[in-house]
């Protein structure tokens, strides 16, 4: 798998695992609501199916160790992005790459610890993805379409 792929592939499991981790929230509600009685004097003509809470729950503990591998997966591929980081040339633009994807903290955050102005830790981060693509004969950086170059949650 290239740097550049790594990096995406880091951000796809984040985005899973958050995906899975709601899906465990909602998993849980409703058993929690199939499992409450129901307010006031109102009569159910037919009970509930008492299975039905079992499985939600089942449900919920298998999306919790899709969950697990999925961690385990994303810390192998933070390692990996570590070494790859590692070996760029400078360690100004390394740091930019590491505080944004290894450390997840949003591009003002970046700015305020590298001492560097949004237009340059930009121009750096292209840098670094340019270095990497180069290294790895690949002439196209993925763009904004896919969040390595996005711009947009500088924000956050």
């Amino acid at each position: 798998m290239t740097g550049l792929d790594l990096l995406l592939h880091a951000e796809d499991l984040r985005r899973e695992i958050a995906r899975r981790e709601e899906r465990i929230a909602i998993l849980r509600r409703l058993a929690g609501a199939v499992s409450r009685p129901l307010p006031g004097d109102v009569r159910v003509v037919s009970s509930p199916d008492p299975g039905r809470n079992q499985r939600l729950l089942d449900e919920a503990v298998d999306e919790q160790e899709a969950v697990r591998l999925l961690r385990e997966e994303l810390e192998a591929a933070d390692a990996d992005l570590a070494l790859l980081f590692s070996l760029l040339p400078d360690a100004l633009t390394a740091s930019v790459l590491q505080i944004r994807y290894l450390e997840k903290q949003p591009w003002r955050e970046v700015c305020l610890r590298t001492h560097l102005s949004r237009t340059r830790v930009f121009a750096r981060h292209r840098q670094a993805l340019e270095l990497l693509a180069a290294r790895e004969g690949n002439s196209c950086i993925p763009g904004p379409n896919r969040g390595i170059l996005s711009e947009a949650d500088e924000t956050k």
